[in-house]
């Protein structure tokens, strides 16, 4: 009795560690608001009774993570799963300075979908958004991440996987696009005493010049080579963004402006007096000028495609079938496949399928080459 009067702290510090042990390894659910799990980590607790399925999912993630294809662009694939192939498959997606990512899954079943780094640390998982499960991934840097797509054991399901690049920023010039761009980055100017740093966009004289940012306005002012210039800080890069040769001004300096608010209008001052009228549009990092082309150059939109059936098996034929790293004939080849070889089906593209090999190379053959 005299121990237990003497030592009460040891005793209760004893309780907590044991009852800790008990919850963390036995009822992990109830600390979920404190260690807050992913759901690869809440799914893994469903397989603890079965070892051999916690091993094959460890093992197809593992799988997943090694996978090296390449996705540059859109890219909508029909991706399958079933209990004897279980899908996981890895893509490598380059996003450059100026781009975000939007991936996203549809489908009646849960899946599994992650955006890691190239050493494989977990940067971010997707979350359900009307019965979508997403991912948006924002860099102020490019970069090149591995997304991870795993089924489910024992789930029989096809899911629309879609993958968009698109502009970090709001198009300068209300209800342009692309091909109003008509002067790039780099262009010799002054008779090549020094290079374009920045994209004119060419509209009529008057046409509404809009905030491709949520940000304040920083300057409002007619000087130099720019004439009737507008700069406007990002809120969120901290970057400056220049919009110059501008007929008029709709703002004041320090004012808060959104995206899609008019800050000017198209005209030809400065040293574009002699041009049609454009917009000179800037944008200016602490280091300097950038290429503002890829934070506002429009991306195409994923499109659906009809498929014929599922199938989780095909064949090779012919003399030979290139495996490629990207689905398009310009790919990588990463191997060559002799007649009548066996792969494993995972997704499919329009004029191709995406398959791994029994030696567990995945990539892309194209449909004239198999069976």
């Amino acid at each position: 009795m005299t121990f237990f009067k003497n030592n009460k702290f040891l005793i209760f510090l004893l309780a907590v560690i044991v009852s800790g042990y008990i919850v963390y390894n036995y009822y992990p659910q109830y600390l979920d608001f404190l260690l807050k799990p992913t759901q690869r980590e809440i799914y893994k607790r469903t397989l603890k009774n079965t070892p051999g399925d916690l091993l094959k999912f460890n093992e197809l993630e593992q799988l997943a993570l090694s996978d090296s294809i390449l996705v540059n662009n859109t890219h909508f694939e029909y991706i399958q799963t079933n209990d004897s192939l279980p899908f996981a498959a890895g893509y490598l997606l380059d996003i450059a300075l100026g781009k975000t990512a939007q991936i996203a899954i549809a489908s009646n079943v849960p899946w599994i979908l992650e955006a890691y780094d190239t050493s494989n640390k977990l940067l971010q998982e997707a979350v359900i958004q009307n019965d979508t499960l997403k991912l948006d991934l924002r860099f102020n840097k490019s970069q090149t991440v591995k997304i991870v797509v795993q089924a489910r054991l024992h789930e029989n399901s096809q899911a629309a996987l879609i993958m968009e690049l698109s502009p970090k920023f709001e198009f300068p010039l209300s209800g342009k696009g692309n091909a109003s761009i008509q002067s790039f980055w780099g262009a010799s100017r002054g008779g090549g005493s020094r290079s374009h740093e920045g994209n004119d966009i060419f509209a009529p004289k008057g046409h509404p010049a809009v905030a491709a940012v949520n940000g304040i306005v920083s300057s409002v002012r007619n000087r130099g080579l720019g004439g009737k210039q507008v700069w406007l800080r990002d809120d969120d890069t901290g970057y400056s963004l220049y919009y110059a040769h501008l007929d008029d001004w709709n703002v004041k300096e320090n004012q808060r402006v959104k995206r899609g608010d008019t800050l000017g209008f198209v005209g030809n001052t400065g040293n574009a007096r002699t041009t049609p009228p454009h917009l000179h549009f800037g944008i200016y990092t602490s280091s300097g000028a950038i290429d503002p082309k890829p934070f506002i150059w429009k991306m195409d939109k994923a499109t659906s495609f009809s498929i014929p059936g599922v199938v989780s098996k095909l064949q090779t034929f012919g003399k030979s079938a290139n495996l490629r790293l990207q689905p398009s004939s310009d790919g990588q080849v990463l191997k060559l496949l002799s007649e009548n070889v066996t792969v494993t089906v995972l997704g499919t593209l329009s004029q191709w399928y995406h398959v791994r090999t029994q030696d567990g190379i995945t990539g892309y053959l194209h449909r004239s080459v198999v069976k």
